[in-house]
């Protein structure tokens, strides 16, 4: 008789140790993280012949184990709680497996005073015997799995302890595999949308930039996102020979919104120049669409100009907008222009937005920007700040009639061991 018994004892730790094989390979066949747990808690409810099993996920946000997932009679509703059934670390079992990260075997439930009997009270569960073991990978805790109710209890021994705790180690390398794998899907995901808005950004901006006939103006502009897309824009438009008009902006956000909201909106700043012409009357109308029909939170900065090339009257209106530079050739001096307006545009639909006639002088130019450049920083937090944009424009015109390099270069000197957080677009308009 002991030799028969020896050997179905034998037979049965064969059984669970090739149980343990299949695991592997079945743990390695999938990336998914909801297959994985559904696969680990089929195979150790099937392999221990247990009632009902469960993994447990950790927390650290909350520094608590989470039941993620569960077979058995009241697995379905286990899951289905909202908010999920969470334990403390220490409190009941599986809290006291987290801590101490070693397997824990109770052959009698009823009277173990460390059972978390909420759990069973919740679910009308009732918990008989409890296998219960730590998931970590790299001394990091992951989470727990436990099976209950084995149907022979008195055949759990430490050979079984010692194959479950082994079964738990490959679980939670399956579970942290999946983790990764879902967050690099993620990123991936994430990459082709910022790839994806960076063509929709593009493709609106101006790849040309208009000239006049008569060399009674010349503009130039510049946009440099922080990430691979940015919510800057600009944009210019010839109405006539004589007539120009200059649009930049920042829309709030980042991302395919942005670069969806931001073509929309170049778009209707076209078709509204080329129908209304005053500066004024265009923010008015932008603003009353964006308002009534954009995406809650959505809205932008901006600036409209437009010139006329024969008289050298600008005319801005502002929405919201950081204030623009207006450099005097005459004197050689460069003014921070802060225009009244109105908020920025997309939020209260009867915002008015007020034009300001500006008479210049032949060789005067205007810097157009965006609040990026002005609050880009050095390695020390210091703002870029507008009193060094006038510095730079100052010293750099005299020379350099072009100004947006001399710019750019100030402020790449300037930022060079600190960082950009925002998107830098500038836009110059002279009138010549």
């Amino acid at each position: 008789m002991s030799d028969h018994s020896d050997i179905a004892r034998l037979q049965e730790k064969v059984q669970r140790l090739r149980a343990l094989i299949e695991t592997s390979a079945i743990l390695t066949s999938s990336l998914d993280l909801d297959e994985v747990l559904r696969l680990v808690l089929e195979k150790a409810q099937g392999v221990a012949n247990a009632e009902a099993s469960a993994i447990l996920l950790y927390n650290p946000a909350t520094n608590k184990l989470e039941f993620e997932v569960a077979l058995g009679e009241k697995g379905g509703l286990i899951q289905s709680l909202r908010p999920k059934i969470t334990l403390e670390l220490g409190q009941g079992i599986a809290g006291t497996v987290a801590q101490t990260r070693r397997v824990e075997w109770v052959r009698e439930a009823a009277t173990d005073p460390r059972l978390a009997r909420s759990v069973d009270a919740t679910t009308g569960f009732v918990t008989r015997n409890l296998l219960c073991g730590p998931l970590v990978v790299r001394d990091r805790l992951v989470g727990v799995a436990e099976v209950m109710n084995l149907a022979h209890p008195e055949r759990c021994g430490p050979d079984e302890l010692d194959i479950f705790a082994a079964f738990c180690q490959q679980v939670a390398v399956a579970i942290d595999n999946a983790r990764l794998h879902k967050i690099l899907l993620e990123r991936e995901r994430e990459k082709q949308q910022l790839e994806f808005a960076t063509v929709i950004q593009q493709s609106f901006l101006p790849t040309s930039f208009p000239t006049c006939p008569r060399r009674r103006f010349r503009v130039d502009a510049k946009s440099i996102p922080a990430s691979a897309v940015g919510g800057d824009f600009y944009d210019f438009l010839s109405l006539d020979p004589d007539r120009l008009t200059a649009a930049i902006g920042d829309v709030s956000g980042k991302g395919v919104p942005a670069a969806l909201f931001m073509a929309k909106l170049i778009s209707d700043l076209r078709f509204a120049g080329q129908k209304l012409g005053s500066p004024e009357a265009i923010l008015n109308d932008i603003n009353l669409g964006l308002a009534t029909q954009a995406r809650r939170g959505m809205f932008v900065s901006a600036q409209y100009l437009l010139l006329d090339a024969e008289t050298g009257e600008a005319r801005v209106s502002n929405g919201g907008h950081v204030p623009f530079l207006w450099y005097h050739r005459r004197t050689g001096e460069a003014e921070v222009v802060d225009l009244e307006g109105g908020p920025p545009l997309g939020i209260l639909p009867d915002a008015a937005y007020p034009e300001t006639a500006l008479s210049l002088e032949h060789g005067d130019s205007l810097i157009l920007l965006t609040d990026g450049l002005v609050e880009c920083t050095d390695a020390s937090g210091e703002a870029f700040g507008f009193p060094r944009l006038v510095e730079v424009v100052e010293a750099s015109a005299p020379a350099e009639p072009a100004l947006l390099q001399p710019i750019l270069r100030a402020v790449d000197a300037f930022t060079a061991e600190g960082r950009r957080h925002d998107d830098l677009t500038l836009v110059q308009v002279t009138w010549c």
